[in-house]
C-alpha cells in the first residue's frame, strides 16, 4: 500500500480530492481536475415527481467553476443532471456508459465531448489513470432501469434517466491509488463505499483492505445545498456510524475516514495520517 511517502511537501496545496456530496467526488492536482458524477442542484422529492428537471447553473459554476474531464458512474439524475452545465462552462470532456451518453445528446451537449466507456477499458486522462470496473447499484421499485424512452425530453424527466449498467472505477495518480465504489474487490490506497452496499463493502474490506474508507453518498439528496454545505439528520448519522463499525469488523487495519462536503482534503493525510 502507499504511505504517501512519495508524495512531495507541497502536494498538500497541489493534490487534493473534495467530496460534493452524494456521489459527487472532485481529484484535483494543479491545474487538472476530475470530477466523478458531480451531483449538486438537488431537485426534491416534488420536484422529481412533477416537475421539469432543471440544472441549477449558478450554483454548479460556484462548486465546480474548472474541470478537465469528467466520469459518470450510470445515467441516474443524481450522477448525471448536472453534467451538460459543468460541460458547458468548463469544456470538460465527459466519459460514461451508453444510456449517460445518449441523454447528454439529447441535452445538447457537444457529441465531441462525450465518449462511451465500459468495464474492463482503461483510460489515460493527463496523469489520472483510469480503469473501468463493474458498478453497483441496488434495485428500487421505480421506472429507473433499463432501455430509455423512444422520445426523450428535453430537459429529461426523472422516469428518462434510466441506468443501463452501472460502472465503477480504479484512479492512479501519483502513486496513490483510489477505488470508486467498485463491485469487485480491487487493491487500492483510499476506497469511497456506498455504506448501503454492505455485501460489497465486506468483500472489499475482507479480500483487499486499503488503507482508508470513506463513505460517500450516503447523505439525503433532496436537501438543498447552501453555501456551508448540507445540513444532515439523525437517520444519516446513524448509518454512518454503522458502516464505521462494519468496516472496523471486516477490515481492522483500515481507518474510516468523514470527510467534509466541499472541503478540499489534502491526499497526503488520506493516505499517510498525522501529515
Amino acid at each position: 500500500m502507499n504511505t504517501g511517502e512519495n508524495l512531495p511537501r507541497e502536494a498538500d496545496d497541489l493534490f487534493r480530492v473534495t467530496w460534493l456530496g452524494t456521489a459527487g467526488l472532485v481529484f484535483q492536482l494543479g491545474d487538472a481536475i476530475l470530477a466523478v458524477d458531480p451531483f449538486l442542484t438537488r431537485p426534491n422529492l416534488g420536484q422529481l415527481l412533477i416537475a421539469e428537471l432543471h440544472p441549477d447553473r449558478d450554483l454548479v459554476k460556484s462548486f465546480l467553476p474548472r474541470c478537465s474531464h469528467i466520469l459518470v458512474s450510470h445515467a441516474h439524475h443524481d450522477h448525471l443532471m448536472d453534467v451538460p452545465v459543468v460541460v458547458a462552462q468548463t469544456g470538460a470532456d465527459v466519459f460514461g456508459p451508453p444510456n449517460a451518453c445518449t441523454l447528454l445528446e439529447a441535452m445538447n451537449v457537444d457529441p465531441g465531448r462525450i465518449h462511451p466507456i465500459g468495464a474492463g477499458e482503461k483510460i489515460q486522462l493527463g496523469e489520472f489513470e483510469i480503469e473501468v470496473l463493474p458498478g453497483y447499484h441496488s434495485w428500487l421499485p421505480l421506472p429507473i432501469f433499463g432501455k430509455l424512452p423512444h422520445r426523450l425530453h428535453h430537459p429529461p424527466r426523472f422516469r428518462e434517466y434510466r441506468m443501463d449498467t452501472a460502472l465503477a472505477f480504479l484512479i492512479q495518480v501519483r502513486g496513490v491509488r483510489f477505488a470508486v465504489a467498485p463491485a469487485v474487490p480491487v487493491k487500492a490506497d483510499i476506497l469511497f463505499a456506498y455504506p448501503y452496499a454492505v455485501r460489497l463493502l465486506w468483500k472489499n474490506l475482507q479480500y483487499l483492505p486499503p488503507e482508508t474508507v470513506i463513505p460517500i453518498h450516503w447523505d439525503n439528496f433532496f436537501r438543498p445545498v447552501s453555501p456551508k454545505g448540507f445540513r444532515t439528520g439523525r437517520l444519516e448519522r446513524l448509518n454512518l456510524r454503522r458502516f464505521a463499525r462494519l468496516a472496523s469488523r471486516y477490515a481492522p487495519s483500515s481507518r474510516v475516514k468523514v470527510i467534509q462536503p466541499f472541503l478540499p482534503v489534502p491526499v497526503r493525510r488520506l493516505v499517510h495520517p498525522g501529515k
